[in-house]
């Protein structure tokens, strides 16, 4: 009997140690694969902040260009009413020639 008993004992404990082993090798499996999905998630929250700072200095580019064009349209008008009030009201006639 105690030989059976020795025997299942050995069973038992090579059950345990080959479970053992199969769940070691299971978490390191899974470690890797958390540790891929991070880095994963990690370079699209790098590419994510990097597109949005392009987006805001693009942003802010269009904004500068945009206050430009606003000078520049007031400077134009500026410039064409006093070009018009030269032309209009002139001491000598103009002849302005128009295709018919």
């Amino acid at each position: 009997m105690k030989n059976k008993s020795d025997l299942q004992s050995s069973r038992q404990a090579a059950s345990k140690q080959a479970a053992s082993s199969q769940e070691s090798e299971l978490r390191q499996r899974a470690e890797a694969l958390h540790s891929q999905r991070n880095r994963q998630e990690s370079q699209t929250q790098i590419d994510s902040l990097s597109l949005i700072h392009e987006l805001e200095v693009h942003q802010i580019q269009l904004e500068m260009q945009n206050e430009e064009l606003r000078q520049m349209q007031v400077q134009l008008e500026a410039t064409r009413s006093k070009y018009s009030d030269l032309f209009d009201f002139a001491p000598v006639g103009y002849l302005t020639p128009t295709v018919a």
